[in-house]
């Protein structure tokens, strides 16, 4: 996998991302190809990633939408020395051991387009993967929080990471 260009994702790009669907216990992060994902794709801090051959590869998103909004993590989103950082890989790449560079080049991305000192992930408790892949490039945890949804509560991490 390699990355050829980061940018704002078009009608179409956002069509497609809205409607990826991943495979338990990942599919916490499908979409239903809603217009309000599509518009907030395009809308707002969210930039696709393409590879060599102009397919999409994932997203990027930056700022408010990278935070989860809720009443219990409000703490963590008052510091805004660090870059709140989000992402998703296109669902067949998940697991083939492409984080650690996706996760890389939209540290780099957002290096050269904001002015922070660091950056922080929101990520759920139970995605070991993207766990594993940001302790390894440097991230901590430095919170935890909890979000009702659907009649059942979903654990999320903070990590942090400085510059």
């Amino acid at each position: 996998m390699e990355i050829n260009a980061i940018r704002k994702a078009g009608f179409q790009e956002a069509v497609e991302i809205s409607n990826w669907k991943y495979l338990v216990p990942y599919d916490v992060y499908s979409h239903n190809g809603g217009k309000k994902m599509v518009h907030e794709l395009m809308d707002s801090e969210y930039y696709v990633v393409l590879c060599n051959s102009g397919g999409i590869i994932g997203f990027y998103c930056f700022q408010e939408p990278a935070r989860v909004p809720c009443r219990a993590s409000r703490q963590y989103y008052v510091d805004e020395s660090h870059i709140d950082v989000g992402l998703g890989l296109r669902p067949d790449l998940c697991g083939a051991g492409h984080g650690y560079l996706f996760l890389n080049a939209a540290l780099d991305f957002a290096k050269g387009k904001y002015r922070q000192s660091g950056f922080r992930l929101t990520v759920i408790s139970l995605n070991l993967r993207a766990i594993t892949v940001y302790a390894r490039s440097g991230f901590v945890e430095i919170g935890k929080f909890s979000l009702a949804k659907d009649g059942f509560s979903l654990p999320f991490s903070i990590m942090q990471k400085d510059w």
